[in-house]
């Protein structure tokens, strides 16, 4: 639609030059908007996973491929690599199945400590779960605890939580939160 059926020349003009204005601002506007919510300038989260069920570690990469934030730099089937694998490494987010061959969930967050294997969040998954268990995981500094079977999307939305996204709501989540402060 053209503006000459509608507004005489200088209202043309005038309207011209504030549109011009407005979307210049409007695109600086977003610009910013984008880089501060972390857009533009985000680092993705790195994320290493641990289960002895490669069918598990498959859906949680391709998940995770699907998102910005993530990047998910290697997986192991039993504990013993995944410590080979993580020394010299920092990962923000380990996901970690507790019963596995060789080296369990316990013991691999021991050989962490041991190791000096800087891990900022820690997400264990496990079929059951009892109060020997818990006692052990609030050592180590664990996240959450996940209850096997759970929803990728429900695991993303704990990994969302530690690395403060935005979180989608999920119908049943079957979680312990262990060491995160009040407010999330």
């Amino acid at each position: 639609m053209s503006l000459n059926l509608f507004f005489p020349l200088y209202l043309r003009k005038t309207l011209t030059k504030f549109l011009a204005i407005f979307n210049s601002f409007y695109k600086f506007s977003s610009l910013l908007a984008i880089m501060n919510s972390g857009g533009m300038m985000m680092e993705k989260k790195t994320v290493y996973i641990v289960d002895d069920n490669v069918e598990i570690i498959h859906t949680i990469k391709n998940e995770l491929e699907k998102k910005e934030q993530y990047q998910v730099i290697g997986s192991a089937t039993n504990g013993e690599n995944c410590i080979l694998q993580l020394r010299n490494h920092k990962i923000d987010i380990l996901i970690l199945d507790m019963i596995m061959p060789k080296k369990d969930g316990v013991d691999v967050l021991e050989a962490l400590k041991i190791n000096r294997i800087e891990v900022s969040h820690i997400i264990c998954v496990t079929p059951f779960v009892n109060d020997l268990i818990l006692s052990k995981l609030k050592d180590y500094q664990v996240d959450y605890v996940m209850m096997k079977p759970f929803h990728t999307s429900q695991l993303i939305n704990k990994m969302n939580l530690l690395t403060q996204q935005k979180v989608k709501m999920v119908d049943s989540d079957m979680s312990i939160c262990l060491n995160l402060n009040e407010d999330q």
